[in-house]
């Protein structure tokens, strides 16, 4: 087995990689400037954490508290790797609910949202009606 360069980005074996040069893939290795449109990156929208900068009513947060979602109250905000989430969109699997990635396949179980969440996933589901207006 060839030793790993940790500093080489992207694939080190180009030859069973078919079309590489022209996959989606190809622009997690290169990368663009922070701000550059990159033509074939899936666009994200996601809403900033406005809601908690002036910080929760303690009313309501008693509310989300009893309903065991405290835990989203300490996620923080993020900044979305475009390119990354392109990149898993193609190699997800529907009919197996799984990522085929080069290592294997992968899949997100509920567990893995309790823990990187901070939610809880027994009990009895919490549904409503949400309204954005």
């Amino acid at each position: 087995m060839p030793d790993i360069d940790p500093h080489q980005q992207g694939p080190s074996i180009q030859d069973v990689l078919k079309r590489q040069d022209v996959h989606r893939s190809s622009f997690l290795w290169d990368a663009p400037l922070e701000g550059e449109e990159v033509l074939g990156v899936l666009k994200c929208r996601h809403r900033e954490k406005g809601l908690l900068e002036g910080g929760v009513d303690p009313r309501i947060a008693a509310y989300i508290t009893d309903a065991g979602l405290d835990g989203l109250l300490r996620v923080p905000n993020i900044d979305i790797d475009h390119a990354l989430i392109t990149a898993l969109v193609e190699r997800w699997r529907p009919k197996t609910h799984t990522f085929h990635l080069p290592h294997g396949e992968m899949t997100i179980t509920l567990h893995d949202m309790e823990v990187i969440m901070g939610v809880p996933v027994v009990g009895l589901p919490v549904v409503g009606i949400t309204r954005m207006d």
